[in-house]
């Protein structure tokens, strides 16, 4: 149990999480924190698979029941290892988008009376940067766009040979407009800096990215499992973190 009031942080498809803890926890959470959010699943599913408006949620239910369906019995009858790891991929976006479909999200979030910082990239190659626009009807949401920035914050360019590779000095400069962006979020909440930086956030989003833009990085070599980065600020208290692998 929480002594006081807690500033949730998440990244990417933490972010639903954070808001539906926070609609059950609403005495105890002071503020959301949302990097990067995966929030609007289905408009992303919908617009990555050409699934039109006039598809109603009950048959996209039933799309996704069956794309999941044909997804397992193929996972299950394959035995190549970088095969499976794509279709579990693909698994757990069904589940996920599923999951979303339960939920109003624009209904949840003017529901909460707590201040929300959102911040994203935009060059976001995960979650649209579009994608979240609505986010920026409620008045009680803060929306920082970072210039540039993809979805673990940092900035890709062209090498000589014409290869898309992360520019760390671009990427370092992105991540400290997040990193400043949170701090003068949590001075407004007279939130006590915790002891895990906002910083150690990002680099834990970059490296769920790694995973995500491998092939459109220098460094594919080290295959990280993707995992999303969530944790609780308690003013005083020291920050908790959880890493959780997606896969």
């Amino acid at each position: 149990a929480f002594r006081e009031p807690v500033v949730l942080v998440s990244h990417s498809l933490g972010a639903l999480s954070s808001l539906v803890a926070a609609s059950h926890l609403k005495h105890k959470v002071k503020a959301i924190v949302l990097l990067a959010p995966g929030l609007y699943l289905e408009k992303n599913y919908r617009a990555e698979n050409h699934i039109g408006d006039d598809v109603s949620q009950k048959q996209l239910q039933k799309i996704l029941r069956q794309r999941w369906d044909s997804l397992a019995k193929t996972f299950q009858d394959t035995a190549d290892a970088a095969q499976r790891e794509v279709l579990q991929n693909q698994i757990e976006e069904c589940e996920l988008v599923l999951s979303a479909l339960k939920y109003d999200l624009d209904a949840l979030i003017k529901k909460l009376d707590i201040p929300i910082l959102v911040v994203q990239g935009t060059r976001d190659d995960v979650v649209a940067h579009e994608l979240n626009a609505p986010l920026k009807s409620h008045a009680h949401v803060t929306f920082v766009s970072i210039p540039d920035a993809t979805h673990g914050f940092s900035v890709l360019a062209q090498n000589k040979k014409g290869k898309w590779v992360v520019d760390p000095q671009a990427s370092a400069n992105a991540q400290d407009q997040v990193h400043r962006a949170i701090n003068a979020f949590m001075e407004k909440l007279a939130v006590v800096s915790p002891a895990l930086a906002p910083g150690e956030i990002i680099q834990a989003a970059a490296l769920a990215e790694k995973q995500r833009a491998k092939a459109a990085m220098s460094h594919t070599a080290n295959k990280v499992k993707p995992f999303t980065a969530d944790a609780s600020y308690g003013g005083n208290h020291p920050a908790s973190m959880r890493l959780n692998r997606e896969g």
